[in-house]
């Protein structure tokens, strides 16, 4: 099969590779990849920023269609439309895990990364980490989960958020989009920020609902948030810029 793979380390080092298709072990899942989204992760890899280890396929942010299990598994079937938490591999015992902070186990290893991604027709993963698409999600908005996982996390869980607070959101890109749709979804006058390269998509913000949008280099953020709260200022701010 044909896969995108970071083959070395080192600036680029990617290309089209012909590579062998996985087998599934008993507690694997195989998945005929229907869609994948570029994650930042992908482009630091490409720059090489991140650690990986290569010759390994990229790409995390996926779904899918179930094609074979494991003998062992019992959690999905054959034909399910699927997506797949990336960190396939954790420690199990340390701080983070024991709070079901995957994410943050130090130990942690994710696919696309140190283990073969989704970059490619054909995905292994643990069953453990699988999860169903609702019949309302088509694959590729099913390959939203994974960035959209990120917002939930900020928005519902991380803070509280309460019907009619102003919230502030540094950086347009997928993850800042995501994190203040979710915002919005909760009542709130959300401020998204930008740059002037940006414009395009504080556009798209304001398409989707967000309610004021402002560029750092062209506008006084500071004066036209004091302006939009009447001196208040906001409740919440979530820096998504990554900067």
């Amino acid at each position: 099969m044909i896969a995108l793979v970071k083959y070395t380390h080192g600036v680029g080092k990617i290309e089209l590779r012909d590579v062998p298709e996985p087998t599934v072990r008993d507690a694997e899942v195989k998945i005929a990849i229907k869609a994948v989204g570029i994650c930042g992760t992908d482009i630091h890899h490409y720059d090489d920023e991140y650690p990986s280890d290569p010759p390994v396929i990229l790409g995390h942010e996926c779904a899918g269609q179930v094609v074979e299990v494991g003998a062992d598994v019992t959690e999905v079937k054959v034909g399910d439309r699927v997506t797949a938490m990336p960190f396939v591999v954790t420690c199990g015992h340390c701080r983070y895990c024991r709070e079901g902070e995957l994410g943050l186990c130090p130990e942690r290893v994710a696919f696309g990364s140190f283990l073969d991604g989704a970059f490619a027709p054909y995905l292994v993963v643990p069953a453990s980490v699988v999860h169903r698409l609702p019949d309302n999600v088509d694959f590729d908005i099913g390959a939203l989960t994974e960035p959209l996982t990120n917002g939930i996390k900020a928005t519902y869980e991380v803070t509280t958020i309460q019907a009619g607070e102003v919230v502030l959101v540094t950086g347009p890109g997928p993850i800042g989009m995501l994190t203040g749709l979710l915002a919005k979804a909760q009542d709130t006058t959300v401020i998204m920020v930008g740059t002037s390269a940006d414009s395009q998509r504080l556009e798209l913000a304001q398409t989707l609902g967000i309610d004021y949008t402002l560029q750092v280099d062209t506008d006084d953020v500071a004066l036209a948030v004091k302006e939009l709260t009447e001196g208040a200022g906001v409740d919440v701010l979530f820096e998504c810029s990554g900067a």
